[in-house]
């Protein structure tokens, strides 16, 4: 007889990353709603990229449900020891090239 394992799933969340781009940011760190589009990405112990930010997108909102490192560029690299801390819990937004064509890697911690 096969083995059953049973998951407690309030107790079970994946690691994710947030990612929402904006057009532009308010006064001080409110995007200008309403957003360009959202993407989730999931945090593993390898790293992560997202799809291509919309080519309108000049900010970047990112709220990480556990500690990572980000990096943003046409092909970005990260690891575990490289690239910027985004720390669980925290919301952080970032200015991004118009039409670049670029990208965020993640990688959890």
């Amino acid at each position: 007889m096969a083995s059953v394992l049973y998951y407690n799933l309030e107790e079970y969340r994946m690691s994710e990353l947030n990612i929402t781009e904006y057009t532009s940011v308010s006064q001080g760190t409110m995007g200008l709603e309403p957003s360009l589009s959202s993407q989730t990405v999931e945090l593993r112990l390898i790293p992560v990229k997202c799809i291509p930010f919309n080519a309108r997108a000049s900010f970047v909102r990112l709220v990480a449900s556990a500690d990572c490192r980000i990096s943003f560029g046409e092909d970005p690299s990260v690891s575990d020891t490289d690239g910027t801390i985004l720390l669980s819990g925290s919301t952080e937004f970032f200015a991004v090239r118009q039409g670049s064509g670029h990208t965020l890697s993640a990688v959890l911690l």
